[in-house]
């Protein structure tokens, strides 16, 4: 949680899990919200006064505040995912999709539902509670409205979404509106990854011993830049060592290439085993080359039988490398 002012805070990114936003879960907290809890003055936390919620003792909220969506706000949010829900292409909130409720549902009818409830909805308020967790952190969550858990739960999308919670001083009472909207730094980042793409071509000599080399010495966790997100500064030799390892082929597929870019190399894609957002380090032992194909299907369906054959495939260049040593 970052303090823009006295009376605003932002979170500049969402993720799925363990971070600000937390899934629905069964003890009845839907869409929480983690901050520190030297930042529980901004919500009127009184942490001395207890009550049970869903069989869980929790803080109470100062019950005089007043905490809301904003309709006009949430509807211009969900129209600015409309695609993405119609073509289900919401890899993290497929889980969903095998519940019949249509809150739940990642597709134009689930999208059509959501957009009616807030339209209809008779106000966007909720109540809040306040949990303080084993890692001196604490969560506000709700746990009396359905319109809550659907935008926290179901509608806002992790790691695009930049949440700002707005209070205001209203009759000796504070109110507190609560504002999504997807992230915009589409452009930035793609201007980042054609500055690496063009440092990674200049890496590959043509000498692959010296590059694989070069590359087992390199391999540690990247530095960061921040932006409205966060992007990792990959290691243009490592992405050069593991295309050049690849030798044109994707490493999950088998298949060459489909094509070659415009230097004339075949066209794969660096890949993280284990994502560098996660903590997985930027090096040729957690990084295959991939076919376009094949790596928007590991992002997208992340299939376990595919991650043990990269995996696999990895052990073998390991192998490989040792017995030519």
């Amino acid at each position: 949680m970052k303090r823009i002012t006295s009376d605003e805070v932002y979170f500049d990114n969402i993720p799925n899990y363990g971070s600000n936003i937390v899934l629905k879960n069964s003890g009845g907290l839907g869409g929480e919200i983690y901050f520190n809890l030297d930042e529980i003055d901004f919500f009127g936390g009184n942490i001395n006064a207890t009550t049970l919620m869903a069989g869980k003792a929790v803080y109470s909220l100062n019950t005089s505040n007043v905490y809301k969506f904003d309709r006009k706000n949430l509807l211009e949010y969900l129209d600015s995912v409309k695609d993405e829900f119609k073509l289900n292409i919401l890899s993290n909130y497929k889980v969903y999709t095998r519940d019949t409720d249509q809150w739940k549902k990642i597709d134009e009818d689930g999208w059509n539902y959501r957009r009616r409830k807030i339209e209809i909805a008779s106000n966007l308020d909720f109540n809040m509670y306040l949990k303080k967790s084993t890692l001196s952190r604490g969560f506000i969550g709700c746990n009396s409205s359905e319109i809550y858990s659907l935008v926290m739960a179901y509608t806002l999308i992790p790691n695009y979404t930049e949440l700002r919670i707005v209070r205001r001083n209203e009759n000796e009472h504070y109110s507190y509106t609560f504002f999504l909207k997807l992230k915009s730094c589409v452009d930035f980042a793609t201007e980042v990854n054609q500055e690496f793409e063009e440092n990674v071509e200049n890496e590959k000599t043509g000498d692959q011993e010296e590059l694989q080399e070069k590359a087992r010495n390199r391999g540690e966790k990247p530095e960061k830049s921040h932006v409205n997100t966060t992007v990792y500064n990959r290691d243009p030799v490592i992405a050069a060592a593991v295309k050049e390892r690849a030798k044109g082929k994707c490493d999950l597929c088998g298949h060459p290439a489909p094509f070659n870019n415009t230097n004339g190399f075949p066209y794969l894609e660096e890949h993280h085993l284990i994502r560098l957002a996660d903590g997985g380090d930027d090096s040729v032992d957690n990084a295959v080359a991939l076919c376009p194909n094949y790596h928007r299907k590991m992002h997208i369906v992340n299939d376990e039988n595919d991650t043990q054959k990269l995996k696999e495939r990895i052990w073998a260049y390991v192998r490989a490398m040792n017995v030519n040593q």
